[in-house]
């Protein structure tokens, strides 16, 4: 094991189990190598500091992606229930391994039938990972600031800034309630720590507004210290123009709309590498939409799994009709998103052929994907961003100019915005954020703050089901047909606290004072029978 690497490893232990283990690492540390200069920690920040990119895998359970389910609760994908499987198809149903989460339980690890619990702290211990290493490095840098060029020492600090700043920005968003002006401090939110020093002390939840003011102090460490060193031209660092529009995603969840618009137009206004994409002239090819090598991306971090865990098939849950229908034929998009594939199989008495929608946004041929799904910052969104902070606050024809900016590059024919009222207009921008941000893991945190802001509220009733399945009697090796049995029907309920994941259960029975999130049993609203 690479010495670096070894060293770091007891860093890597999950926060809940720091507290009482004070004496193990005493122990466990005495004989390990220590980072000697700057390219060490380099190396470091670079491989266990980001996010990792993981080879894709048919098998959710032990894919290890980051909160893989994000695409799943909420409303871009919905269950498909044929009367038969062909168990030669490679199309996973994934449905009983994320039952608590895309049906919105307390227990996220049971599965339907209450017969097995998984673990579900993998998201959480992966975000804290990250932190530790960032943290580390961070503590470490002083020390070996003369071994290396002073930019290299610069940089290390300004993108291990960065991303405590984006591990703490997705803990708060997937496990405390939305920011909400007057109520974040009394919000319970997650555990902060900034050193890498091994306390003796059980931790406790620290509130969201304390929370928030962490991650915009990181990110304001960052923007400073990016302002006087050179880019790595990596969509894979961090940079000055990631921060900026990272700011603006974290001020626009705050309702800090203001902030959000400024820092948006920083990154519109900014170095000519990064711009939109007219999709009236761009040709795709083969290779997906989102390519590392676009000028839209501006940072990525973290793999794909959307593509690989939607069925093509059989059982399994499958891109929303609903979502595919906001697309209209004037949307260049929707040729480039998806793409109509034709399925052909044989039942016991028949041949079968239909047709499904693919997820064509991302290049499915690559082993690990090269732009990621959970983590991407590109510029779409700070022309989005912009948009909505300016109509928040106020300027709405300002707004409507950043939107047909966009809008022109997007839509075959213009779209006249004037036409809109005040509220239609508010519906258009949610529903263009559905549309371009798609599968990249937007859509649950964007519904979750919609319901909490101070004007122009969304919301709405999401529903999911799930469907047991009985098998019909059929000779050993004939394809046996399986036909639907009972169908559970579940809502969400439009509470904060329903839209928020509870800590998983191994990280509160290791520490008693992280207070677990309670939003309740969902049973089914309906079930049918068959």
């Amino acid at each position: 094991m690479n010495k670096i690497l070894r060293y770091f490893l007891l860093l890597l232990i999950p926060l809940s189990s720091l507290v009482s283990c004070k004496k193990f690492i005493e122990e466990k540390s005495f004989n390990l190598s220590y980072p000697v200069n700057l390219d060490d920690l380099d190396k470091l920040l670079l491989g266990d500091g980001y996010f990792k990119v993981f080879s894709k895998s048919t098998t959710y359970k032990n894919a290890n992606y980051y909160y893989p389910f994000i695409h799943f609760i909420s409303d871009e994908t919905r269950e498909v229930s044929r009367d038969y499987k062909n168990p030669s198809l490679n199309s996973p149903d994934i449905r009983d391994d994320i039952f608590g989460f895309y049906t919105w339980q307390q227990n996220l690890g049971a599965n339907h039938a209450g017969t097995k619990i998984t673990d579900d702290s993998d998201s959480w211990l992966n975000l804290y990972r990250h932190i530790a290493v960032a943290n580390s490095i961070l503590d470490q840098v002083e020390t070996l600031k003369e071994t290396g060029p002073i930019a290299q020492y610069e940089r290390i600090r300004a993108e291990s800034y960065f991303v405590r700043a984006s591990s703490y920005f997705m803990l708060a968003n997937l496990y405390a309630q939305p920011y909400q002006t007057g109520q974040a401090s009394q919000t319970d939110a997650v555990p902060l720590k900034t050193s890498s020093q091994v306390e003796d002390v059980r931790f406790t939840r620290d509130n969201l507004e304390d929370v928030y003011a962490r991650i915009l102090s990181d990110l304001d460490q960052a923007e400073d210290i990016f302002k006087r060193v050179p880019d790595k031209n990596s969509k894979y660092r961090a940079s000055l123009t990631a921060v900026y529009l990272l700011k603006s995603r974290v001020f626009l969840y705050q309702q800090s709309y203001q902030q959000s618009a400024v820092y948006a137009q920083k990154v519109i206004s900014g170095q000519s590498s990064n711009h939109l994409l007219d999709l009236r002239t761009f040709h795709q090819g083969t290779a997906g939409y989102l390519q590392a090598t676009s000028p839209e991306i501006i940072f990525s971090m973290g793999g794909v799994s959307s593509y690989t865990h939607l069925s093509e098939g059989g059982k399994g849950l499958v891109i929303a009709p609903e979502l595919l229908d906001l697309f209209s034929d004037q949307d260049l998009r929707k040729g480039m998103f998806f793409e109509e594939k034709i399925f052909q199989e044989r039942n016991l008495t028949e041949t079968i052929t239909g047709k499904y929608m693919a997820l064509n946004k991302f290049n499915r041929s690559l082993t690990r994907g090269d732009v990621s799904d959970v983590f991407n910052l590109r510029v779409s969104e700070a022309y989005l961003n912009a948009a909505e902070a300016l109509f928040m606050n106020g300027q709405i024809v300002e707004a409507k100019s950043v939107l047909n900016t966009f809008l022109q590059t997007r839509y075959r024919s213009v779209l006249d915005l004037n036409t809109l009222s005040d509220a239609d207009l508010s519906l258009f921008i949610i529903n263009e954020r559905r549309r371009e941000f798609c599968f990249e893991g937007h859509r649950w945190f964007d519904l979750r703050r919609y319901m909490v802001r101070s004007s122009f509220a969304y919301s709405k009733i999401l529903r999911q089901t799930f469907t047991t399945f009985q098998l019909n009697g059929a000779p050993t090796g004939v394809l046996q047909l399986w036909t639907p049995a009972m169908k559970y029907v579940y809502e969400l309920s439009l509470e904060p606290v329903r839209y928020t994941l509870p800590i998983p259960a191994s990280v509160v029975q290791k520490e008693p004072g992280i207070i677990n999130n309670h939003r309740g049993e969902n049973d089914p609203k309906e079930i049918i029978t068959y």
